[in-house]
């Protein structure tokens, strides 16, 4: 395991982008620090110790553990990464995207106790800083049904471009419909990533269609909410 305790780290404006807190153990907190690294707590946030080791590139997105699996997952701006053990360091995992740049996912339960978790990310191509040409973001969503092991582009020709201009900033479950996911998407007009269109749209089938909300016009989506209605 890495020794770097120094947060932020020197020259870089680290902050938190995302926090896991593990739905089986709350003494489990893994907090994903853009520009920063992983860094995990045992004990509900009275210490932290970082667990980057086998990151190169420390830009982290997103950190999740599969349910009921002591499996992880990272997204980050150059890699997607799994571990069984976060003090044994992190590998790539990264078989069958056509895509470098990893932001947001999401783990939709199995529909049986025999089948696996359904994954879906979101990604792009090469670094946001390229994402003002022509081809924006060429983003993308990929879904793996085998725990990460392999990775395939969903929603091609079926409500989604091949290559997005935008990218899913984020997702959420359907509320009623389990196979159902919404993504917020949004162009990145890099470095002012407030302006141009957003769209939401929802899959009801896991990945394989989306449609577009209608009356719905709004900037980049980078956050989305569902709530159960009675």
């Amino acid at each position: 395991m890495r020794a770097r305790q120094i947060y932020p780290v020197p020259g870089e404006d680290s902050h938190i982008l995302n926090i896991f807190i593990d739905p089986a153990n709350a003494d489990n907190i893994v907090l994903s620090l853009e520009h920063g690294g992983v860094i995990r707590s045992r004990d509900r946030g009275k210490t932290f110790e970082d667990v980057t080791n086998g990151i190169d590139y420390v830009d982290i997105h997103m950190v999740e553990k599969l349910p009921a699996r002591e499996q992880y997952f990272a997204a980050t701006a150059r890699g997607f990464y799994a571990t069984n053990d976060l003090a044994d360091g992190w590998n790539r995992a990264e078989n069958g995207f056509t895509r470098d740049y990893f932001y947001k996912f999401i783990v939709v339960p199995p529909r049986t106790i025999a089948d696996n978790p359904t994954m879906l990310i979101s990604t792009g191509d090469k670094s946001p800083g390229s994402w003002n040409r022509p081809e924006g973001a060429r983003g993308a969503i990929f879904r793996s049904v085998d725990c990460g092991e392999s990775w395939h582009q969903v929603g091609a020709g079926a409500g989604l471009a091949e290559e997005m201009r935008e990218r899913a900033w984020m997702f959420v479950g359907h509320p009623h419909n389990p196979d159902g996911v919404f993504a917020g998407l949004g162009r990145y007009p890099y470095p002012n990533v407030d302006t141009g269109s957003g769209t939401i749209v929802l899959s009801r089938d896991r990945g394989d269609s989306w449609e577009a909300m209608r009356g719905i016009d709004v900037k980049p989506v980078w956050g989305l909410w569902a709530a159960a209605e009675d």
